[in-house]
């Protein structure tokens, strides 16, 4: 059901974001294409630093496909927070907005950002979400050769709360 609602993302200023599963297969491919252009393959670590908006699902899921190993942070985390964990998880490539809206007021993230760039240095690169056009332009929707790993590959990490030591 190619033209059905995949997700359906509310946010608390503006309306509904619907992605059918036909959308949310072609963003998929295009991700998958373009951090695979990036160099990102398999056991490969992706950061994801995002709000929960479709694009931390389609990312997951290229990355997944690709056999790098998923690493996200909401955004409500600090620099600090930020950069202990994924410090430890090593991804080459992080994916980030500038910040996020919580009840009436926005949150930058951009100290956040600039810290994370200059003390985690696995990373190669930085993608801003608000500048993903240009880092998906090259590319364009085509049939996804799913590829099956094994039960144990790795797929995402998950930090604990930190609330008791270290994450």
């Amino acid at each position: 059901t190619p033209d059905a609602r995949a997700i359906i993302a509310r946010v608390q200023d503006g309306p509904d974001r619907i992605l059918t599963w036909r959308e949310l297969y072609e963003q998929v491919s295009v991700w998958e294409q373009a951090l695979k252009g990036a160099g990102i393959g398999e056991g490969d670590a992706v950061g994801v630093y995002l709000p929960n908006i479709p694009e931390t699902i389609i990312i997951l899921l290229a990355a997944s496909n690709l056999g790098a190993v998923f690493v996200s942070a909401g955004m409500e985390m600090g620099p600090a927070d930020l950069i202990n964990r994924f410090s430890q998880a090593k991804p080459k490539i992080l994916i980030t907005a500038e910040g996020y809206v919580h009840g009436a007021k926005t949150i930058s993230r951009t100290e956040a950002i600039e810290r994370a760039r200059k003390e985690i240095l696995s990373l190669k690169k930085i993608i801003l979400l608000s500048e993903a056009k240009d880092f998906l332009a090259l590319y364009k929707p085509e049939k996804i050769r799913f590829v099956r790993r094994d039960f144990n590959h790795p797929l995402y990490i998950l930090f604990s709360s930190g609330s008791t030591g270290k994450p």
